[in-house]
């Protein structure tokens, strides 16, 4: 089951990842707004990237790799 993604984790995720929001918004195929929402609770993280994202860390897959 996947957790939800607090904006602190999602900031998080993206510090260890080495993305800035530019980046993750290109890999997420989003707007810099949306991932800016993301990480200051305008919007919730939804589960899709939380997963996404959890993966990445756990697995040590960086971001070059998945384009």
């Amino acid at each position: 089951m996947v957790r939800n993604m607090t904006p602190a984790q999602f900031r998080a995720a993206l510090i260890k990842l080495g993305l800035t929001q530019g980046q993750a918004a290109y890999l997420l195929d989003v707007s810099i707004r949306t991932i800016n929402g993301y990480a200051n609770d305008q919007y919730p993280v939804p589960r899709s990237v939380a997963l996404l994202f959890r993966l990445m860390l756990e697995y040590g897959i960086i971001p070059e790799e998945l384009k």
